[in-house]
This record gives structure tokens, C-alpha cells and sequence, in this order.
């Protein structure tokens, strides 16, 4: 497997300002980054339900923050170094 400058083995690949998936491990932390956003979303907003106040939804995908912020974190430091 391929390593970058920090000896991280290389699972994302840089296309303009973003990251690719290029080998399964990174398919793999992305599908469980975008189903723990997903799940934390839905929970919030059962939650927010539940608690009968509907006009907070918009508070419930403030959860997305987190799993995301972890994807990229994962993304930058397993990728290709910049040129």
C-alpha cells in the first residue's frame, strides 16, 4: 500500500478541494461516517419530536457537524500530500 510523508497509508485521494475514496478503507470510513450522521439526524429528530416542540427540527441537524468534521479529519490525514 501506498504511504504519504506522515507513513499513514494513503486511503483518499485529492480532487480540487476535495477528498475521493480511492481504496476500500476509505469507502468503509465514509459509509460510517455518512450512517452515524444519518443516525444521529433521525435520533434528534425523534427526540425533538417526542418532546413536541417541531419547530426545533432545524436544531437536530446541527448532529451532522460532528461525524462530518470527523470524515474530513480522517480524509486530510490519509491522504496524498499536496504538491
Amino acid at each position: 500500500m501506498a504511504r504519504n510523508k506522515k507513513g499513514r497509508t494513503i486511503w483518499f485521494t485529492r480532487v480540487l478541494w476535495s477528498y475521493m475514496p480511492c481504496t476500500a478503507d476509505g469507502f468503509a470510513v465514509m459509509f460510517v461516517s455518512i450512517m452515524a450522521a444519518n443516525a444521529g439526524v433521525w435520533s434528534a429528530l425523534w427526540v425533538v419530536h417526542a418532546l413536541g416542540h417541531p419547530e426545533w427540527e432545524f436544531y437536530a441537524f446541527m448532529t451532522m457537524i460532528l461525524p462530518i468534521a470527523a470524515l474530513l479529519y480522517v480524509a486530510e490525514t490519509h491522504s496524498n500530500d499536496r504538491k
